[in-house]
Order: structure tokens, then sequence, then C-alpha cells
């Protein structure tokens, strides 16, 4: 179902965030006429809210909804429903819908489409796993502008898919970043599907850990018999995926794109040495080494990528430097929402004292895992924070008398609180390192504003 299809239907969307936005735009644009178009939000929109959405979108006079009793109704009535990626599949109400006939749609489809038909010769890149999707995706792009390629990014990232098709002229490549909420419900074709990693994550959207994998795994369905399917040798659970369509090609293992002593290689082939990146970790030299396989199968010698990544920095909120105070280095990976991402940064800086800011909101985590990796990184210090910090200190303490070094734990009860304790406890040298291996929610709006936060702590902290 393309745009054009939206004419003189009835059409429910849900959901008013960056994608919802992005549909009235797109609609209002091409002049695309629903018959009737409704907008339900969980959060109540203000007058002012309304307002401000009907004056943005004469042409389309949307009716605004946000009483529970009309969401029903009103779906009932409607014809095509689009969701914003944040609205669960599994919710009842969207379950009832689809069982009485209603079609339900995901931008990232009607962004398809549209530039089947815009673009029939697309080459589509699609970029997901559990982490390091926006630090790749970004990369790659990066990497094909530095060798004289146009590129696109847009999807979980940056630019909404489909404000993409605003521009007049056409990249080589189209490259999306993808979360679970998007690949599951999505109908589109790629030339190259890269799938990075798979952790237990965002359990209270998919119901269960293996459901969000089953989720997260349903982006193959976007592969045909010539689409490539890059897999991560490292991530045991994407080994054992079977690619019924197109072709698995296995990086970070020695037969093809890997890093071993200190440079990257195409299986025996040197291209170059780690050095040319600036990201921090090994998850950071996985990520380079899959942005290297994806020019590989797009016939680009990875080898000419060496002057492009030397130029290539760390995304915001990801193992990113703050400044230096006291001789105490402060790092900023408020991206971090999984036990897996904060020990990847304790090997990011092996070697030198950690005090580690841990918790976030409480989503039945198993910390166990965390626990044992903070006694063999050696970690000096653990901060906790509410809600999950209780549960990450109790995972320790049942460790302590196995452990041959226990950090120091403190319990806070906020971010303030939580770096000026750091700041005092961290012997000089050291880093102070925010990588929370837990979402935001319920404290901050997103992983930014919590990052924004810290950053803003650290600067107001005394000394240089």
């Amino acid at each position: 179902m393309s745009l054009q299809d939206l004419n003189g239907k009835d059409v429910f969307l849900w959901g008013l965030g960056r994608e919802g936005l992005s549909l009235l735009r797109c609609l209002e644009e091409n002049r695309i006429a629903p018959k009737t178009l409704r907008i339900y939000t969980d959060d109540p929109l203000s007058e002012e809210e309304r307002a401000r959405v009907s004056q943005s979108f004469p042409s389309l006079a949307p009716h605004v909804l946000s009483e529970a009793g009309a969401l029903e109704s009103s779906l009932a009535s409607s014809q095509i429903l689009v969701k914003s990626p944040g609205v669960s599949l599994y919710r009842k109400e969207i379950q009832v819908a689809k069982a009485n006939g209603i079609r339900s749609l995901s931008t990232t489809t009607l962004w398809f489409q549209e530039l089947r038909i815009r673009d029939p010769k697309a080459k589509i890149v699609v970029v997901t796993g559990t982490k390091g999707k926006s630090t790749t995706s970004s990369l790659l792009a990066h990497l094909l502008r530095g060798m004289g390629r146009s590129a696109l990014l847009g999807g979980n990232i940056g630019t909404p898919v489909l404000d993409l098709l605003r521009e007049e002229v056409l990249p080589e490549f189209w490259i999306l970043e993808l979360s679970s909420y998007q690949v599951m419900d999505a109908e589109l074709q790629a030339d190259i599907i890269l799938l990075l990693n798979l952790y237990p994550e965002h359990v209270d959207w998919h119901g269960t850990v293996e459901q969000y994998y089953q989720d997260k795994l349903s982006i193959l369905k976007a592969a045909n018999d010539s689409t490539r399917v890059l897999v991560n040798a490292e991530s045991p659970r994407l080994m054992q995926t079977e690619v019924s369509r197109g072709r698995r090609i296995v990086f970070n293992e020695v037969a093809g794109i890997h890093e071993q002593n200190g440079f990257f290689f195409d299986g025996e082939r040197e291209l170059f040495s780690t050095t040319q990146s600036k990201l921090l970790g090994p998850q950071n030299i996985s990520n380079v080494c899959a942005a290297l396989a994806v020019l590989r199968e797009a016939r680009i010698d990875p080898k000419q990528a060496e002057t492009a990544l030397s130029t290539f920095s760390s995304l915001p909120h990801r193992l990113a430097f703050v400044a230096e105070k006291g001789g105490v280095s402060f790092i900023n990976d408020s991206i971090s929402t999984v036990p897996q991402s904060a020990l990847a940064a304790y090997r990011a800086f092996s070697g030198r004292w950690i005090t580690s800011l841990l918790g976030g909101y409480e989503r039945a985590q198993d910390w166990d895992e965390l626990a044992r990796g903070i006694l063999a990184a050696k970690v000096n210090a653990v901060i906790t924070l509410p809600d999950s910090g209780n549960k990450i200190a109790n995972a320790l303490g049942k460790l302590q008398s196995q452990a041959a070094h226990f950090p120091t734990v403190l319990n806070t009860e906020s971010l303030s609180e939580a770096v000026h304790a750091a700041a005092r406890i961290t012997p000089r040298d050291g880093i102070v390192l925010l990588s929370p291996a837990a979402p935001s929610y319920g404290h901050f709006k997103n992983f930014e504003e919590r990052g924004r936060e810290f950053e803003r702590l650290v600067r107001e902290l005394p000394g240089e």
C-alpha cells in the first residue's frame, strides 16, 4: 500500500511523535486527502497542542482524540491504522482492530512503497541490532560520503523515513537504522541487511525476551534471493539464526572482515591500523568491521575507507569524553540501557580505575551477569541510581565473599548526588563512567536528556 492508497480512506494515526508528525507532513505536501483522519495520543494533548496540529496541517483537518473510550470506537470506524513505533503491536486494541479487518501499516512500509515508485533501482541498506545501530549506520553513511558516494541516513536515527522522500536528488544508497519496533511490521526489501547483535531488551513492548528476538529477526522477511545478510560472529544468538533467503556473510571472523593485532583485515588481506578510528572500545572495533563489511558487499573496496574513518567521531552520549576535573575523566555513555553495553564500556577503559554510575528504569532485568562483569573488570566503585540501583547493589553483594577485589558501593537518589559522590571518591587518573545499563524512563525524557544532565553536572564541578 502506497501513500496514494490513503486517499479517500478513513485513517487512524496512533501517536504524534517524530514519525506521526512526519506522516502528516507527507500527506499535506503530497496533497493526499484521507476521507477522515483521526489522531490518538496516549498522553492527552493540551488545547494549545491541538490547535498547533490543526494550524500546521490545515488541508487535513485532523480530529485529535485523547479519551480512552474514544480509542476503540474510532479505531472500529477506521479502515487503516498507522501507528507510531513506540505503540506496541501487542496491545489489545490493535489486536482487536486487526481481527476486524482494519489494515495496520507502518511509516516504514509507506516509505518503501513510495520509494520503489520514485526510485525503482534504490540500493537499500538496513541496520539493526540491540546496540550499536546508530554508531554503525552513521559511520557507514560517513564512509560512503567520504569515498565520494551519495548516501541518505534515516529511520530510528535522525530523519524520519518519510521525510527522506522530500529530497529532490536521489542518493546512490539509502541507509535505514531500524529498531525492533520498526522492523517487525514493516513490508520492505533490502539489498543488504546488517545484523549487529541481540541482547535482552524492550521486554515491556514485546512481552518476552524470546518474542523480542523473533520480532527483531523478522527483518529477514525483507530479504530476497539477492540480498546479502551480514551476521556478527561475536553474537551467539545471531550465529544460530537461519537465513532462508539471501546470502549469509559473517564478519568478525578470520575469513571475513575482522580485527587482529591492531589492524583491520579482509580475510588474509590487511586493510589498515585500528588507530585510524577515534571510536573507543572493542564494541566500536566491531562496529567498524560491520561498516567495512557492508562496503565490501556493496562492491566498494574497504581499504579505501581509511581516510574517511579517521574523520569520524563518536556520536553524543556514546562513550563520549565530557571533561577532566581534578585529574579525573568523565565519560558519557548514557545510550547504555542493557548490562552488556556497560560491560563493553568497562573493556574500553581496561587498566584504569573506574567509578561506574549504574541504574535507571526497572524492567525486571537480570543483574547477575553485570555483577560478575564488574568484579572481573576490577571496577573501583559502583554508584547506583534509582530505580534499579538497589537490585544492582544486591546482585553485587551476593558475590562479595568470592571477590579478591570488591568495589566500593554507594546508593544515591539522583544523578546529581551520584556525580558529586563520584567526584569525591575517584582517584586521580581514574574514570567516572555513566553507562547506566538501564533506560532513563521515569526520571528523564530519554537517554539524551540524561546524558545532557550528566554533562551539565560535570561541567559545574570545581577544577579543570
